[in-house]
């Protein structure tokens, strides 16, 4: 597992990223909008080559099932945790459930533990945007029927399921094809951050930093969700520390930017979800340390 100090040189590399893309904006290189196309890009190409890749060179199945089956107890423990305190309050409880563990938790993964270990966080990627589309969408519109087909043409589920067929089957890449792989895969952490400055930069920040509420929802998400996770995980036994602790900083992770796009798309407040998103983003660079820190300490 790696220290603090360890942790927090590549969270300050992630905030130099950041601020590459803030300053793109407000330097006026890019207008406000054009942060869409390099969004797609991430979405459709860079971020499912990460998954696809981390289970082309994994090699532990062992590790892979309990993965999984703690990316699904976390992602479990959001959702009570969101129920109970945002009942009411569609955005923030979407927001309290779903972390950004795609955009931000892989490369954070990646860059902390290595490119090996973003197979454990793959599978919760997978069921995230899955619940996101199905219970994220019923808690924001209050509404049960939603087109299933939409689901397998998810990005994220699409290469967790190639990612699948890499694992267990005997296929084997021709040595370009891999190594293109392996290339687009290295892109990901970069624009992912550079991403999320583009996104701060087109974001009203007084507006954002004033608001108490979301102070609050961004408190449930960055530090209840994480610390409760991280007790449950402490209470069962022969949990492997790295895997837990892979899982915990995704569950750390700030807002998922999905929220802004499931808001918009039903019509909802849409500037306080992005507000939401950015505020956590930056919230998130102090409170994952700290997480970090008391996880390590506990275990």
């Amino acid at each position: 597992m790696p220290g603090f100090g360890v942790l927090l040189q590549q969270l300050l590399k992630m905030f130099v990223y950041i601020m590459m893309g803030f300053l793109l904006v407000r330097g006026g290189i890019l207008k406000k909008g054009e942060s869409r196309a390099l969004a797609q890009m991430t979405l459709y190409i860079f971020l499912p080559c990460t998954i696809v890749n981390s289970f082309y060179t994994a090699q532990d199945a062992e590790a892979l099932v309990a993965s999984l089956a703690l990316g699904a107890l976390a992602l479990v423990i959001a959702m009570v945790i969101g129920h109970l305190i945002f009942k009411n309050h569609p955005i923030d409880n979407f927001s309290a459930v779903f972390s950004n563990a795609g955009f931000m938790g892989i490369p954070l993964i990646s860059m902390m533990f290595g490119p090996t270990y973003v197979i454990y966080v793959a599978g919760m990627v997978a069921m995230l945007n899955a619940l996101q589309w199905i219970y994220g969408q019923m808690i924001l519109s209050g509404q049960k029927n939603f087109n299933m087909s939409a689901l397998t043409k998810n990005p994220m589920i699409i290469a967790f399921a190639l990612g699948l067929a890499f694992y267990f089957l005997p296929i084997r890449l021709p040595s370009i094809a891999a190594e293109c792989l392996g290339g687009a895969a290295a892109c990901n952490t970069p624009l992912a951050m550079i991403l999320l400055g583009l996104y701060l930069g087109e974001s009203d920040l007084g507006k954002i930093f004033t608001d108490k509420r979301v102070y609050a929802t961004s408190f449930v998400r960055l530090i209840v969700a994480p610390a409760v996770t991280a007790v449950i995980f402490r209470l069962i036994p022969g949990v492997p520390t790295d895997l837990a602790m892979v899982i915990l900083v995704s569950n750390a992770t700030p807002v998922g930017s999905n929220v802004a796009i499931y808001a918009q798309k039903l019509g909802l407040d849409h500037s306080y979800a992005v507000a939401l998103v950015c505020a956590s983003t930056v919230l998130s660079i102090l409170t994952i340390p700290a997480v970090v820190s008391a996880a390590g300490m506990l275990w």
